[in-house]
């Protein structure tokens, strides 16, 4: 679809210039008000859409050129040959190169719901006194290094939309569901460093996270066949607990939704 636009946008662009010129005859104040004009307007629709910005960067960029005393018809006629080379292009590597980056986000997202399992792990561990804050850090260190492999890997996604594997919305979704889930995670680990008691709510709370994020690398790895999604608390149990059982039951029920989203990326997965 970006590049249908950029070609359109281009070609109309150029279309619409060519009359914008030979209109203002070289009459120096007209000119610079409509380069004025057109580069305000180019900002302007900038994030609108991105057939009107190629429309507008084109026409502002021909005019621009034309003004400095170059042929508008020339500049036209090379800047749509040039943008409908570049598309041509851009659709035989497409078809050409094989693009893994969307089927290797499934398995990173993956990785990183099983590190953020394991972190969550510890931290349920830790409220209990049996397990070390050193060992904490690592487990979170080692999740963290995994959200930014996803964080990479989702960047690039959106530069390849229309390759195998999972779609970028979806993918984004999931990643926000388990960094939600962390976050909350993170509010509670520090909650339970500040000495304020846990209950036995929290552990069960953080058990159902596990069991969910655990969930979600496995429906996403592909390596078992898919089943449902461990069953959440009720909200009004959790609302009705200590701070950390608050905190460690957004977590889950952010958990609950990755695990919910790894579900319906089965659906995306199948050929059609």
């Amino acid at each position: 679809s970006d590049t249908i636009a950029r070609a359109m946008g281009t070609a109309v662009g150029a279309a619409l210039v060519i009359p914008l010129v030979f209109a203002t005859q070289n009459v120096y104040a007209a000119n610079i008000i409509l380069v004025a004009v057109l580069a305000v307007t180019t900002y302007i629709v900038t994030s609108a859409n991105e057939g009107l910005y190629i429309i507008a960067i084109t026409i502002e960029t021909v005019f621009t050129r034309a003004v400095v005393g170059e042929d508008p018809v020339g500049v036209a006629i090379s800047r749509v040959t040039d943008v409908l080379l570049g598309c041509a292009l851009a659709v035989v590597l497409l078809l050409v190169v094989p693009l893994r980056h969307g089927r290797r986000l499934r398995h990173e997202i993956a990785n990183y719901a099983d590190a953020t399992a394991d972190w969550v792990e510890c931290v349920a561990r830790l409220s209990e006194g049996r397990i070390t804050p050193k060992k904490v850090r690592r487990r979170h260190r080692a999740m963290v290094s995994t959200r930014a492999t996803v964080q990479h890997a989702l960047d690039v996604r959106r530069l390849e939309p229309l390759g195998p594997g999972l779609p970028p919305w979806l993918a984004y979704h999931l990643y926000t569901s388990i960094h939600d889930a962390s976050r909350a995670c993170v509010a509670a680990e520090m909650t339970i460093r500040h000495g304020v008691p846990t209950t036995d709510a929290a552990a069960a709370s953080a058990r159902r996270t596990v069991a969910n994020l655990r969930f979600v690398a496995v429906t996403l790895h592909g390596t078992a066949p898919p089943g449902q999604p461990p069953e959440s608390a009720p909200p009004e149990v959790a609302d009705s607990v200590d701070d950390v059982a608050r905190l460690l039951g957004i977590a889950e029920r952010e958990s609950a939704a990755a695990a919910d989203l790894a579900l319906s990326s089965l659906m995306e997965k199948a050929p059609r």
